[in-house]
């Protein structure tokens, strides 16, 4: 990135504009290319950086456009990032979660027809684990899951064994919308998900040292991001 900048300021700009490819705010990416940036323009130009362009009517309204009048259930997916960022406050969970809604919004204001009340997603693991693995999923109350489509709560658990083919045969979780008789229009529901932290180890066929280490690495590899 440094060294880009010459050619700009050689040029006689005297106003700089950053914009990442990523319209998601967060510590552990935006952030870093911000700071980068600053040290390469080292205050020999005007910096005017764009930090998130999550809402941002034009973006909003491309991907409103390629779901709008879709039957079918839609299902917002994003880059994961540690959880360990929601305790500093770092606001890339809630712009991914207000990107969706108003990507939703805009595509259900000229929207026709309906979306299916009950729907569902596979669940299977990517590779034979060492010992048994057990996926869990939470709904909050404004959804119900279930296993079978017929026996409805809040949460659900799946454990996957290494023999056989077992762990590579998928699993159907259904979900649908609680019925509670309120008019509320258009809204949100979260469903909370992932492997039991004790099972990791059979999972990724890894030992507390290995763990360390891995974190270990982690956490030189985003110094030297930031760097």
């Amino acid at each position: 990135m440094a060294d880009q900048f010459p050619i700009p300021l050689a040029g006689g700009a005297d106003v700089l504009v950053g914009l990442v490819l990523a319209p998601h705010y967060s510590v552990m990416s935006i952030k870093c290319y911000r700071d980068q940036l600053e040290g390469a323009v080292a205050g020999r130009a005007e910096l005017r950086f764009v930090e998130s362009w999550h809402d941002e009517p034009g973006f909003v309204g491309l991907l409103a456009d390629r779901i709008r009048g879709a039957n079918a259930h839609v299902v917002f997916t994003a880059h994961s990032l540690p959880a360990r960022i929601l305790d500093s406050g770092d606001p890339y969970h809630d712009q991914l979660l207000e990107t969706s809604r108003l990507v939703a919004e805009a595509a259900a204001a000229q929207a026709s027809g309906t979306l299916p009340r009950v729907d569902t997603y596979g669940v299977v693991l990517s590779k034979q684990p060492t010992g048994p693995v057990t996926y869990q999923a939470v709904s909050d109350g404004s959804t119900e899951i279930s296993l079978d489509g017929t026996t409805w709560g809040h949460t659900v658990s799946i454990t996957f064994l290494p023999a056989g083919n077992d762990w590579d045969t998928m699993r159907v979780v259904y979900v649908r919308a609680v019925d509670d008789t309120i008019a509320q229009g258009l809204h949100f529901s979260e469903i909370t998900q992932g492997v039991d932290s004790t099972d990791a180890a059979n999972l990724y066929g890894l030992t507390a040292s290995d763990v360390a280490a891995g974190l270990a690495a982690d956490a030189a590899d985003q110094q030297a991001l930031c760097s």
